[in-house]
């Protein structure tokens, strides 16, 4: 199993941490974006607006992608098995911009619980996103 660091149309030994053939577990989470960092320090290239790094890999959750907050700027964990609707990075990435829960009365909003129907975003879902990733 690998996760690719840094989305790229080619995979390259620097963008590509490789783990055994398992589920990632919630104790390797952090040491994860550690790696991560280490191989890919986005700062050091001179822009200084947020990035939200998202790893592709398979981890030991019921979810299908996950939002960690801690002490670092959030980070996302995409699973490779996705929803039948791909919406789940999408949906993270709003997760990481600060919105939390789930919309339970649009099943076509992106931050709905997983169905095939989600693919619509409301403005303020929008501006949250740019505003916490491009708006510096």
């Amino acid at each position: 199993m690998s996760l690719d660091i840094v989305p790229s149309r080619q995979r390259t030994p620097e963008h590509t941490i490789e783990f055994p053939d398992r589920l990632i577990e919630q104790s390797e989470f952090n040491s994860i974006r550690l790696e991560g960092h280490r191989r890919f320090n986005d700062q050091a290239r001179g822009d200084r607006r947020p990035r939200l790094p998202i790893f592709f890999c398979e981890f030991r959750d019921p979810a299908h992608g996950l939002t960690i907050k801690g002490d670092w700027l959030p980070y996302n964990f995409v699973s490779g098995v996705l929803t039948v609707d791909t919406a789940t990075m999408a949906h993270e990435i709003i997760h990481a911009a600060g919105l939390e829960g789930h919309d339970r009365a649009n099943l076509k909003n992106l931050m709905a619980e997983p169905t095939d129907a989600r693919a619509e975003m409301f403005k303020f879902q929008v501006q949250a996103a740019a505003n916490a990733y491009y708006a510096r």
